[in-house]
């Protein structure tokens, strides 16, 4: 509201304008809340890139120094560094994706995985962080685990949180063990 004195005449009159903000105050609030939309995704994806520039970063100094190699593993460290960077490529397209998600219109990439490779491929990608940090992960694999129906990508990023946080919170000289068993005609994951 705005209120003016005016003089005519030797009379005085006050103008007074009321102007309605609902409008504007909901913009406003809509602008709050896609901030903290933001800041949010902001948050997991910068704590989603740190797993794998981890394992780009050991894999990198076990090449240059291979007697620290202790663990027989599937993979080469090279592979591993490519997954790790490739995994990262993802993560900042996900990051150009937060629009999509914001809009509720991001599109999931269902096929049908297998859950044997998908989990295999998770706690493969984090084996270096473990060993790092003075910990066993297990891989406990039901041979009745079969398929899934899922993103790829998604369930990936999942895993690799799940487990990533399991290392960080569990002391040197423990282990973790990542499970995939049937049960109930759907596949079961456990860390």
């Amino acid at each position: 509201a705005s209120i003016s004195k005016v003089e005519v005449e030797g009379e005085t009159f006050l103008s007074v304008v009321l102007r309605d903000i609902t409008d504007r105050k909901a913009v406003e609030e809509a602008l709050h809340r896609a901030v903290a939309a933001r800041d949010d995704v902001m948050r997991v994806v910068a704590h989603d890139l740190r797993n794998p520039l981890s394992v780009i970063t050991m894999e990198a100094q076990l090449l240059e120094h291979p007697a620290l190699v202790t663990v027989q593993r599937d993979s080469p460290p090279w592979q591993i560094i490519l997954r790790s960077a490739r995994r990262m490529n993802q993560l900042i397209q996900d990051l150009l994706d937060v629009a999509l998600v914001e809009a509720g219109q991001l599109e999931l990439q269902q096929t049908r995985l297998s859950a044997a490779e998908v989990v295999r491929e998770a706690v493969e990608s984090q084996t270096t962080i473990a060993v790092a940090a003075g910990i066993e992960l297990r891989l406990e694999i039901d041979p009745g685990a079969g398929d899934v129906w899922g993103d790829r990508k998604r369930l990936l990023q999942v895993f690799e949180n799940l487990i990533g946080n399991a290392i960080k919170f569990t002391e040197s000289g423990a282990h973790v063990v990542v499970k995939a068993a049937p049960e109930a005609g759907d596949v079961v994951f456990s860390i």
